[in-house]
């Protein structure tokens, strides 16, 4: 609220579009009375009730995709094909995290190139929070990755690379999942390729297949969320924690608190 209304105040000509799944929050309820406000507010079943928002995540950002596409039509069919393909991950989760969660790692690391540096992070926090900081993690780019963050892996570190649709971006992840392969002090190694690939099967420990392999990674980030949530999920309940409530001290909570707002007095 304070930085709609700060807004508000330094830009001249100030359009509004607010995105919320919580149609009682104060942004929801929020009224302009003018042309340049927009609210969209998403259906209940969106409004997540755990600290961990997934559906939230996932409805806020299509919405927002869908909201700047160009062309509706086309835009709707590739929302079938995403929840299609969600399907078939959640699918291939229950064979693949149930191996994965058995595992006796420590910390865990999400790589990708592009979009998918954005999602890694989202991922990586996913299970920090659901974990209760049980398990440290990380994340960077499929580049960055290869110098000082790469001090981290020892044989405890589990590693997820997200492969890029890109062809000319893609050939850097391999090359990375190639690296990453080789090395004697690593964790377990975890594909996700929307293209299925003789390489990455032969470079990782384990695989999952996310049946897009003509659209453009944005539409990834989907599907590929999907596993990076089911995967925190199932390590909370294995762990002994409430996916809903993981940090019951209340070191985090669902809605942030504490935070100050203090007056903005403008540029020197």
């Amino acid at each position: 609220m304070a930085a709609v209304e700060l807004a508000e105040k330094l830009v001249d000509d100030f359009y509004e579009i607010t995105i919320t799944c919580n149609r009682e929050g104060e942004l929801a309820k929020r009224k302009r009375g003018s042309d340049e406000q927009l609210v969209l507010i998403l259906p209940e079943e969106a409004n997540d009730k755990g600290l961990a928002m997934t559906s939230s995540y996932s409805t806020m950002m299509l919405t927002a995709l869908y909201l700047f596409s160009k062309n509706k039509d086309a835009f709707a069919h590739k929302i079938r094909n995403i929840a299609n393909a969600g399907e078939e991950v959640l699918t291939a989760c229950k064979n693949v995290i149930p191996q994965l969660v058995k595992l006796p790692i420590q910390k865990l690391v999400y790589l990708g190139s592009g979009v998918f540096e954005g999602l890694s992070r989202e991922s990586a926090l996913k299970f920090l929070e659901l974990t209760s900081g049980k398990f440290p993690t990380m994340f960077d780019t499929t580049l960055g990755f290869r110098h000082g963050p790469k001090s981290i892996l020892d044989k405890n570190t589990m590693i997820i690379l997200y492969l890029s649709n890109h062809e000319y971006t893609r050939k850097y992840d391999l090359d990375m999942l190639r690296e990453l392969f080789t090395e004697q002090e690593r964790g377990p190694l975890v594909a996700i390729s929307g293209i299925e690939d003789p390489e990455v099967e032969n470079y990782s420990d384990y695989q999952i297949n996310v049946p897009l392999s003509k659209e453009e990674d944005i539409m990834l980030t989907f599907p590929n969320i999907i596993f990076a949530q089911t995967l925190a999920y199932e390590k909370s309940l294995s762990s002994g924690l409430s996916p809903d409530n993981p940090s019951p001290t209340g070191v985090i909570n669902r809605v942030v608190q504490g935070v100050k707002i203090y007056p903005f007095q403008g540029e020197n």
